[in-house]
Formats: structure tokens, sequence, C-alpha cells
């Protein structure tokens, strides 16, 4: 059964919020990096990173000698999405998880691989436009010392080393992301964030963030019918680099179809 089947939401990814709960599960039972939760101040939090107001962004560029960290860059793994759900009870508001090393515990120069997940709790007010929400997970040139550059799925984040040095940590990027929602979008109720830097569980999210990406109607190739198949415009699909993971989410999906 597809969101928009069991929430009258066209964009209502609560299956996927189950789903990514699974995934997690998962990540923790394999012991694959340990899941630190931190429940933050969002407005507080975001202050001490330095987020700029929408109408007081700076643009910035963090030059490659003075990179402390990269992540999510060309040549490692990156996703990321947004999900969006009137169920309340499945977002853990004002709460950021980490799958691997924070900021402050990686050599500098390093390059991680990078996942983030948003997840949103919208209320009973209309839907929040979904460009404006998808482009807010960008954070662009609103937090001093974090640039980011973006194509559809994928994230590449460079943090500076004054960033660095001022502390700046993951829970500060998730509280800044819970402030940009919650101040940006009326509709939205509550906001939870994940982010994953160790790869075994950056791979185990990048079905999770395709999905999100074929609900929302922005995947160039991909779409999901309205029996749950999903149907792809490769014709080659055997030399297709996102087979892999596609094939995660036909089964993921056939699964779903049986339960249902």
């Amino acid at each position: 059964m597809t969101g928009a089947a069991a929430n009258h939401d066209p964009a209502d990814m609560a299956p996927i919020v189950g789903r990514l709960r699974e995934v997690v599960l998962a990540c923790e039972s394999q012991g694959l990096a340990p899941c630190v939760r931190t429940a933050v101040d969002p407005f507080a939090e975001a202050a001490r990173a330095g987020l700029l107001d929408a109408d007081r962004r700076r643009p910035e560029v963090v030059l490659s000698d003075r990179v402390a960290v990269e992540l999510g860059a060309p040549s490692v793994a990156s996703h990321a999405a947004v999900l969006l759900t009137r169920r309340s009870d499945l977002v853990r508001c004002s709460t950021v998880s980490l799958f691997g090393p924070d900021l402050h515990r990686v050599p500098r120069g390093a390059s991680l691989p990078f996942a983030q997940v948003v997840i949103l709790s919208v209320g009973p007010q209309a839907w929040p436009d979904p460009f404006a929400v998808d482009a807010a997970q960008y954070l662009t040139h609103r937090l001093p010392g974090y640039m980011t550059r973006s194509v559809p799925g994928r994230l590449w984040v460079r943090v500076s080393l004054d960033a660095r040095s001022r502390g700046l940590t993951f829970a500060q990027v998730g509280a800044s992301l819970m402030a940009c929602y919650l101040q940006g979008f009326p509709e939205v109720a509550g906001v939870e964030v994940l982010f994953a830097t160790q790869g075994e569980a950056v791979r185990a999210l990048a079905p999770v963030c395709l999905e999100a990406e074929v609900v929302a109607g922005r995947h160039r190739k991909l779409a999901i019918s309205d029996d749950g198949e999903l149907g792809c415009r490769e014709l080659a699909c055997d030399a297709c680099e996102e087979k892999p993971v596609c094939d995660e989410l036909r089964e993921m999906l056939g699964k779903r179809r049986g339960r249902a």
C-alpha cells in the first residue's frame, strides 16, 4: 500500500518512515556503528551554531585548504531525503541521531560517506510546498563554515576548520535544520533528523532515500505505480550505476505488497 492510499495525502511518507525505523534497528543489531541520539533545543542549539535567518544568508566558499571534514563528496556514497507524514507518533521530535563519528572525531581533511534524513511531522493545515521543503534541507548559506552542494538525492558538504574549531557538531547541524523548518513552515509541527557517516549505515539508508525521491516525483527515471510496482525508463538496466540500490528498493516494495 502506498503512502497516498494509506494516508489520503499524495506525499505522506508514513510507510517510508516505518521502513527507516526497520533499517535503523537492523544497523544497531548488526553492530555497524553505535547510534547516538541527542535531544536538542532546536533554537538554542541553532543559535550556538550561528544559524543565519533566511533573509541574512551569507554566501561562503570553503576552499580545499580550509576543509576540516568533507561529507558525501562525489567519490563516496551520499544520500539525502526529507520524509513528511501526518503521523506525529512516528516522529521523535527534536531528536538528532548519528551513526558514525561526529565532526570532531575525524582527522583533518577526512572524506566520509554521508546520509542525511529529515523527518517532518505535518499538522492539519495545508500540505507544505514540496519544492521549498526539499530546498530547506541543504541549509544553503545559512550555517557559517558549512558549505553544501546538492544534486537530487545527494548532499555534498564541506565543513571548515573554523567551524570545527568553534565546536560544530551534528547535534547543532540537526538543530539548525529543525529551526529552519519550524520557522519557515507553519505546517510543520515537529522535526527529527538522522545522520550517518559510517559506510555500511550510509549504504543501508540508500533504498529509503531512493524511495522518498521516487514518491516525491523527483527521480529522473523511476516511478511507483498505483499497485506498488517500481517502474524504470532505463533500457540498459544491468549497466545502470543505481541498479544495486534499485534492486533493494524493488525487494522492499515486494515485501510491503506481500504484507498488504
